[in-house]
């Protein structure tokens, strides 16, 4: 079974997501969640590219993907394109990319 699926388009409004204060890259999201997965949502105007342990998805606007933690108790995701962004997030969670996210600063 694959570990990842691609999410359909998604709303603002199925999703409760807050800022968290440890979190300092701009227009990035997150909050833990309840699932057993990753989930993360793409709701910029930029098409992002991130690497998941040496693994790279592209999350167009409006989409995203949820990854299966397993045993996992963190994820570490690397936004590529953009020098020194990466960060680590427990898993299970929620990971948004909003509108105020931009690959170039």
């Amino acid at each position: 079974m694959k570990r990842f699926m691609l999410l359909s388009l998604l709303t603002l409004t199925s999703m409760s997501v807050v800022s968290n204060d440890d979190f300092h890259i701009p227009g990035v999201l997150y909050s833990s969640s309840d699932s057993s997965t990753l989930a993360i949502h793409n709701l910029s105007k930029e098409e992002i590219t991130i690497d998941i342990y040496g693994e790279n998805f592209t999350l167009a606007n409006g989409s995203g993907l949820s990854f299966d933690c397993e045993s996992q108790s963190y994820v570490e995701i690397q936004i590529k394109n953009k020098i020194h962004d990466y960060f680590e997030v427990s898993c299970p969670s929620k990971v948004t990319f909003s509108d105020k996210f931009k690959l170039v600063d």
